[in-house]
């Protein structure tokens, strides 16, 4: 056994520009942010310091009796960990530290990190963070250095001063609705980073705080960000592409405005807010290609016309474009997507070419604009919910009790519907289905007409009137819309080859939108009522609406 004591230089990063946040719709505020010095170890009896500075960096500095995880070779060529003690700490802030270790390997590479549990016991920091800066200076503020390591008879020795490299940026936040600090009430915040299909969701619940600290994996690569905040009194988002996140940096958003946003519970824990439109896939003859977007507004639908009346691929071709169409449309009725198909874009009615692994929508490049320049959102923002989320939504087996309250009075009759979850209505003249937000509280708004026997608040997917005796003229939606309400609009569906014609568009008075995980089972509605439990027997092949959402928490 040899006891080795050596010298770990401190870190000192110098001040860098965070070139990305130079607009003022960036969440980065456009000045010089730096970390300086080193991060700390993380154990229960850790006496480093960790301090803003109000300038835009952070110091930290050692303290005698800090721990640091080591993990050496042995002579059996096998990795070692062991725990390093702080025995001293200089004038200039580098520390001394002794370790213990067992038949080191000349020559082989030494590495150092801490917080000593960030590395031992391998930290989320996707998880449980609660928003202070202590408590990132114990438990996520990680770094680390290597050295190689020289044995020569009973000596084990390092060349002197070993660089520790933070493998973390912070990222200090203050929220308002756009005009009063939110800061302190919120409970729940979650920020998403997003590259290409890749997405990471940091989670952090604080509790009364003036400022918010999360600590983030550092990457030279460009994200897309969105900040997602949950208050008691709603949940509020922002949302920006070409941020880019280094390691060993601090990134301060003072103030930053977010827009209030209504949430839809679909379990008793995930929450999502709606696309603004139906899924639509425009197809260029010429070029051949396709662009996926959503509709204008939430109540368009192609339905017998259009793309859906176009397809002319039975199943999925081998090369791009994968599905065509007979000359320019859009598409917005889609039967079972697939490994096999090109996200349903068929007209095949042989149930086995739907056959396969589901392949989610979400992951398409979605246009986030209606024009060009294009950008777009990224893959796997958006999904399709499940059979049993549009259960919950809507109200069928265990379903939310987070529903609205409506009230409105007609003549001298006042009326209340409490847990209000959603209504078929005719909005702008278009048949659907209107879905209330969680905590929605509203009256009937100029252009609207409510009936309180076709308003579910429960267990009621098959009762109500016959026909859509809900109304809302286009001025009447506006402001639904404006409130978080979601229309989802009858189109019937789609069956490719039938009856001697392609491209059937059947059943126009009913509406299906597809599931994730069900080849029969859609939410349906129609004159009579509505159903998230019933589909069309074995259609996997019918063509169906899709509306998309994105998980805010």
């Amino acid at each position: 056994m040899k006891t080795i004591s050596y010298i770990i230089a401190a870190v000192m990063l110098s001040t860098a520009l965070f070139t990305a946040c130079t607009k003022a719709d960036k969440l980065v505020s456009n000045k010089e942010v730096k970390l300086v010095a080193t991060l700390s170890p993380n154990t229960v009896a850790t006496r480093t310091t960790m301090t803003d500075n109000g300038d835009g960096t952070i110091s930290t500095a050692w303290e005698t009796g800090d721990f640091v995880w080591v993990k050496y070779i042995n002579t059996s060529d096998a990795e070692v960990e062991a725990q390093a003690t702080v025995t001293a700490v200089d004038g200039s802030g580098n520390a001394t530290i002794s370790v213990t270790l067992t038949d080191p390997k000349d020559a082989s590479t030494i590495t150092f990190g801490f917080p000593y549990n960030y590395w031992h016991d391998g930290v989320d920091l996707k998880a449980n963070q609660i928003g202070t800066l202590e408590d990132i200076k114990n438990k996520y503020a990680a770094s680390s250095g290597t050295g190689t390591l020289t044995v020569s008879g009973g000596d084990a020795t390092l060349p002197l001063g070993v660089t520790m490299t933070p493998s973390v940026c912070i990222w200090k936040f203050s929220f308002t609705d756009g005009s009063v600090d939110i800061t302190s009430g919120v409970t729940k915040l979650n920020v998403y980073l997003t590259t290409g299909i890749e997405s990471e969701n940091y989670a952090v619940t604080p509790s009364s705080l003036d400022n918010i600290y999360v600590a983030l994996n550092g990457s030279a690569t460009t994200k897309y960000v969105s900040v997602v905040a949950t208050t008691a009194s709603g949940t509020y988002m922002k949302e920006v592409s070409g941020v880019t996140l280094a390691s060993g940096k601090m990134y301060t958003s003072s103030n930053l405005a977010l827009e209030k946003k209504h949430v839809f519970s679909i379990s008793a824990t995930k929450h999502v807010v709606f696309a603004t439109g139906n899924l639509q896939a425009t197809y260029d003859a010429t070029g051949q290609t396709w662009a996926w977007h959503f509709a204008a507004n939430q109540y368009d639908r192609i339905g017998n016309g259009g793309g859906n009346k176009l397809i002319t691929t039975s199943t999925k071709e081998a090369t791009e474009p994968y599905a065509r169409l007979s000359a320019d449309g859009t598409v917005d009725m889609f039967g079972r997507s697939t490994e096999n198909t090109y996200y349903g874009i068929a007209t095949s009615t042989n149930l086995s070419d739907y056959n396969g692994t589901f392949v989610d929508w979400g992951g398409l490049d979605i246009r986030k604009n209606a024009t060009p320049p294009y950008t777009y959102y990224p893959k796997n923002y958006w999904r399709t919910l499940s059979e049993q989320e549009w259960q919950y939504l809507i109200g069928e087996n265990t379903y939310r009790s987070t529903g609205g309250t409506i009230q409105w009075t007609e003549g001298s009759n006042t009326h209340v519907i409490l847990n209000a979850l959603c209504t078929k209505a005719s909005v702008n003249g278009i048949h659907g289905f209107i879905i209330f937000p969680d905590h929605y509280s509203g009256n009937m708004p100029l252009g609207v007409a409510w009936d309180e026997n076709s308003i579910s608040s429960g267990n009621m997917v098959h009762s109500g009137t016959t026909g859509w005796a809900s109304t809302a003229t286009s001025a009447g939606w506006a402001a639904l819309e404006a409130e978080g309400c979601v229309f989802l609009p009858i189109e019937g569906f789609r069956l490719g080859y039938y009856g001697g014609n392609y491209n059937v568009i059947a059943n126009g008075t009913d509406g299906y939108y597809m599931s994730s995980n069900s080849v029969t089972n859609v939410l349906r509605f129609s004159d009579a009522g509505f159903d998230p439990n019933q589909g069309l027997g074995g259609y996997g092949y019918a063509g169906r609406s899709v509306r998309l959402v994105h998980e805010v928490d």
